[in-house]
């Protein structure tokens, strides 16, 4: 009779952590869990200080895995060199979903970097990273692959009403672009147009001040903040929104789950372009080069216009593909032929 196969996942951020990549393992573990046919673990700390190093590599070597599935970046590494640590010392073993590296700052690219030297196996979320890193390690493409991420908030068919105009959903921190929602519903003031702007968002404690800014340089205008609340309260919130807004600051790409969220939940979206924007992304949403095309495109969705209509249509057929069944599936394909 055949052992089965034991994978190990391993993430310095896991839920209730305040993380996109923890989100992303968290729905991740659960569906892999689901499947069967493989026994599925988890090894998740905050702390990555450096005496925690022999302690990580005893619970890591005591959980006797065959594959060990590695997560990075994520908050709760910080500016650890630790997970390179384990992976060198569990190279044999390891596999790598790399989620960042083009974007990251200097220290955080070259920290990054050196998992393209050590790791076997890496997975990348979007093809343009994949890339990106070909052209620091050419060989990298043999030995990597892309699965793309799914929504971290699944739909809830709450049949809600629409109480707002516009929604902002994300991770309330600077580099997000939320001045820009913000500048938004101030114009829509300026020429009195009623609408409702909300910004659903996490709070980070190291943030708190930012925050506390944003709201108090807003206060005048007609915005409903939400924090901190559960998937399913994400879910009807976005469902209630007649448009989401999202003025990602280098552009939507196939590694916004903010983006996915609002698609599987059916919200009509405007984003901004970048170089990593998927030509297909023209068919399912607005896709503004400037400030001063947003209000005409929220204006056209309001409207229920034949192009908002349409491109709804599609995007909700698109957002099929990034079921989380699928995305574990292709998980399980990498991991068996990883041991073969």
């Amino acid at each position: 009779m055949n052992k089965q196969l034991n994978v190990l996942v391993v993430s310095g951020s896991y839920p209730p952590d305040i993380c996109g990549v923890g989100d992303y393992v968290g729905k991740l573990f659960t569906t892999l869990q689901s499947q069967g046919g493989i026994v599925f673990s988890l090894y998740h700390s905050r702390n990555w200080k450096l005496k925690s190093l022999f302690r990580h590599i005893k619970n890591i070597r005591s959980a006797k895995a065959d594959i060990i599935h590695m997560q990075y970046p994520t908050e709760g590494y910080g500016y650890s060199m630790l997970p390179q640590l384990i992976a060198l010392l569990f190279r044999r073993r390891t596999i790598l979903t790399l989620h960042e590296l083009s974007n990251r700052n200097p220290f955080g690219k070259l920290a990054t970097i050196l998992f393209l030297f050590i790791s076997r196996k890496i997975i990348f979320t979007i093809e343009e990273e994949q890339a990106y890193a070909a052209k620091i390690c050419p060989w990298i493409r043999k030995k990597s692959e892309v699965i793309n991420i799914g929504s971290n908030i699944p739909c809830v068919n709450a049949g809600v009403e629409k109480r707002f105009e516009i929604v902002y959903f994300g991770h309330i921190r600077p580099v997000k672009g939320i001045e820009k929602v913000i500048e938004q519903a101030a114009k829509a003031k300026e020429q009195h147009l009623p609408w409702r702007f909300l910004i659903v968002g996490q709070t980070l404690s190291r943030f708190e001040d930012y925050y506390q800014q944003l709201r108090a340089g807003a206060k005048d205008l007609n915005i409903t903040w939400v924090t901190n609340v559960d998937d399913q309260e994400v879910s009807i919130l976005l469902q209630s929104s007649a448009t989401a807004y999202f003025p990602y600051p280098d552009g939507v790409s196939l590694r916004r789950g903010t983006f996915f969220a609002a698609l599987v939940n059916g919200t009509p979206i405007i984003t901004t372009k970048g170089d990593k924007t998927p030509l297909k992304f023209e068919e399912l949403c607005y896709l503004v080069d400037n400030d001063t095309e947003v209000i005409p495109a929220i204006m056209d969705i309001l409207s229920g216009s034949e192009t908002s209509l349409s491109k709804l249509d599609r995007s909700s057929v698109y957002a099929k593909q990034f079921d989380w069944v699928h995305i574990a599936e292709q998980h399980i394909r990498v991991f068996k032929a990883f041991k073969k």
